[in-house]
């Protein structure tokens, strides 16, 4: 078989290309292993550094030994298994001294070819073209066979990269497992005298707490714990440099675990509270939370706080501050009334406008009044708070009175911010704070009593028609006695009415009753122009402030407006009054007891008035024979002791005895049978009037 004989440029170019893979390959081996070997020293150092500070927590020096010892290691691999190689030269004639090394049978031939081609070809430096390419035609036959690859040094190449590989996972593991020690691990190994500290078993997460405080003002400390929980936390406060105060704060569990990083899954969050009292520092308070293992802000650290005078209140105008004045709702006709200097406490009635003055030794930043009501009204309002929510109206006068009772009353600032006035109306009793704030955020705040007397409903007795004095089973055609007596001895009656409804009979009192219906009984402008009798169109009614109204009249119960009554109804009449008062729209009016009236037939009326004549017939009968016995006994004895002419002394002492408790009883007894019957007969004879029923022959025996 004939054999192809590839021509000389032809296989300089393959040698060139051949040459240059070489040095790639080479390049890569040096590359690899240099950085295999870098990176495990450095991987190697930091886990090392790691694991035995997170066992032991190193101190700074020697992670500071390690840092140092770690770079050097890695300097050193660096300059060994990188800087050397890669200085080292690697064009085609070194590469070609090296093969030739490792293939003795070349003889300097590689070498030398690659000279030759170097040069031009009609160049006669090194002898005659053809010499040259007769020798670079000899040389390339003989590195045909030649395998460069084993001019490349692999040693140490499969162990480096193992190592790095093995150590990088191992650090990569850490880092998505624990990224907290992880990171912590290696800010502590690069910065080893930076302050990091390796994560706690319980995290602490204060506050931020104010830069400043006033003396009167409390201070607190609040935070947040995670992770395993104490049952307290302690807090250390210094003040002013002289004073420790240690407060130990339980700490209130939240409901669900919280997770701790770093530690897998942690025991729970909680959270935790403590007050300083004020006054107990004058310039400034320091202080730091421990927990477990963990302090906030750190072992050598403490949280500072400054403390500083608040603002107070200065005279105003030369008067002592604050200046209050209260004007009482007109409808009272009370007078303004301004309070002594320096006095806050109020004690007025409800609907008074109150005005607050005041000045401060310093300019201000804001002043407002905040309401502390008495617990009673609080209490109502949040019982009120979920039946309002159903109804937006509900919820929205809800809100109006809240504001109004407990809401915060901004104070408008004077130019200078120096003085401010606020005005409000207290709405319930209990205290008010005046507070007032400086540029800096100091706080001072005054407490004042507030007691607001509330103006009840007028007091409202019906005292006719009444089951005791009158029988309240009548006709439909019949005239009641209505006397009622209404009271207001505050601010005066404005008005009296009586309220009537109907219900029939034979329904339970639970059932639906008809309308209500208004009779009016005094309306105090119709009673002021009825004063001036014939003049009454000529000049304004008076203005009449009664407050006590008598109310004397006759009902007639056929002549009452918006109802027909029928036998069998069940008539409930019920006296209502009111006042003034235009500030509580919410109070009811004054309201007496209830009265129910029986509408009967004349047949059914006749029945009790013969019943009743009975009972008052049959007491009369028994009164009598009463009376009769005692007249009996008196006349035995009278005709005994005109027989005898004597009695013996103990007889004599019976009698008396006898005679006297007889007397005793007769007296006590038949006095208050009189009055009864007395009473009895009188309600029949006025049933009979407001019946409009004549008088029988034994009615009038009856009244006398």
């Amino acid at each position: 078989m004939a054999q192809t004989v590839a021509s000389p440029g032809s296989e300089s170019a393959l040698l060139r290309r051949r040459l240059a893979a070489l040095r790639h390959r080479l390049l890569l081996v040096i590359v690899v292993r240099g950085l295999g070997w870098l990176l495990t020293a450095l991987l190697a150092g930091a886990l090392a550094c790691g694991l035995l500070d997170w066992r032991w927590h190193l101190p700074s020096s020697v992670r500071a030994v390690f840092l140092v010892g770690t770079l050097a290691a890695a300097g050193c691999l660096a300059y060994r298994y990188l800087f050397l190689p890669l200085s080292a030269r690697l064009d085609d004639l070194a590469l070609a001294l090296r093969i030739e090394e490792h293939y003795d049978q070349l003889n300097d031939a590689l070498a030398s070819t690659v000279e030759f081609l170097r040069e031009p070809p009609d160049s006669e430096q090194f002898g005659s073209p053809s010499l040259r390419r007769e020798a670079v035609r000899r040389a390339l036959r003989r590195a045909q066979d030649c395998d460069f690859g084993r001019v490349i040094d692999r040693r140490g190449l499969h162990l480096a990269g193992a190592l790095a590989l093995l150590l990088g996972s191992g650090a990569v593991t850490l880092a998505v497992l624990h990224p907290t020690l992880a990171r912590t691990a290696l800010l502590r190994l690069v910065h080893p005298f930076g302050g990091f500290e390796w994560p706690k078993q319980t995290l602490l997460e204060i506050d931020p707490p104010r830069e400043r405080i006033g003396r009167n003002e409390p201070f607190e400390v609040r935070g947040r714990i995670r992770g395993v929980i104490p049952e307290q936390v302690t807090v250390l406060f210094k003040l002013d440099d002289s004073q420790t105060i240690e407060h130990a704060c339980a700490v209130q569990r939240a409901p669900a675990p919280f997770p701790h990083e770093g530690e897998g899954k942690g025991e729970g969050a909680g959270t935790f509270a403590t007050v300083l009292k004020p006054g107990q520092a004058r310039r400034e308070i320091r202080f730091r939370v421990q927990a477990n293992d963990a302090v906030s802000p750190g072992p050598d650290r403490w949280y500072r706080v400054v403390v500083l005078p608040p603002p107070s209140l200065a005279p105003l105008d030369g008067r002592a501050s604050p200046q209050v004045r209260l004007r009482p709702p007109a409808y009272t006709d009370l007078p303004v009334q301004d309070l002594p200097d320096g006095i806050g406490d109020i004690e007025t009635v409800a609907g008074t406008h109150v005005t607050l003055r005041a000045a401060a030794d310093r300019p201000l930043a804001r002043a407002w009044i905040e309401y502390e009501p008495e617990p009673p009204f609080v209490g109502l309002a949040a019982f009120l708070a979920p039946l309002a929510s159903r109804h937006a109206a509900g919820t929205a006068a809800l809100a109006a009175a809240g504001r109004e009772v407990w809401g915060e009353v901004r104070a408008e600032l004077s130019a200078d911010r120096q003085t401010f006035a606020a005005a409000f109306v207290p709405r319930a009793s209990g205290r008010y704070l005046l507070n007032f704030e400086d540029d800096s955020g100091l706080r001072n705040s005054r407490l004042f009593e507030l007691r607001v007397l509330a103006d009840p409903p007028p007091l409202v007795n019906l005292d006719r028609p009444s089951d005791k004095r009158d029988i309240l089973s009548v006709l439909p055609t019949a005239e009641l006695p209505l006397q009622a007596l209404v009271e207001d001895p505050q601010f005066a009656v404005r008005s009296a009415w009586l309220e009537y409804r109907t219900r029939p009979g034979d329904q339970p009192p639970a059932a639906s009753l008809d309308p209500v219906h208004r009779l009016p009984l005094y309306d105090h402008q119709v009673a002021g122009a009825e004063a001036w009798g014939p003049f009454a169109r000529l000049v304004p009614p008076l203005r009449l402030r009664e407050k006590r109204v008598e109310i004397d009249r006759r009902l007639s119960l056929a002549k009452l407006p918006g109802i027909r009554l029928r036998e069998g109804d069940l008539l409930i009449l019920q006296v209502c009054a009111d006042d003034f008062d235009d500030v509580d729209f919410t109070k009811p009016p004054g309201r007496s007891h209830e009265v129910e009236v029986r509408i009967i037939s004349r047949d059914t009326l006749d029945l009790i008035l013969t019943q009743q004549q009975a009972e008052v017939q049959k007491e009369l009968l028994r009164l009598r024979e009463q009376e009769r016995e005692a007249i009996k006994k008196v006349a035995e004895v009278q005709a005994r002791l005109r027989k005898l002419g004597r009695l013996d002394d103990e007889d004599l002492g019976q009698l008396q005895q006898t005679e006297q408790l007889q007397e005793q009883i007769r007296e006590r007894i038949g006095s208050r049978r009189q009055e009864g019957l007395r009473r009895e007969v009188a309600r029949i004879l006025e049933t009979l009037q407001n019946n409009q029923l004549p008088r029988s022959a034994v009615h009038e025996r009856m009244e006398q």
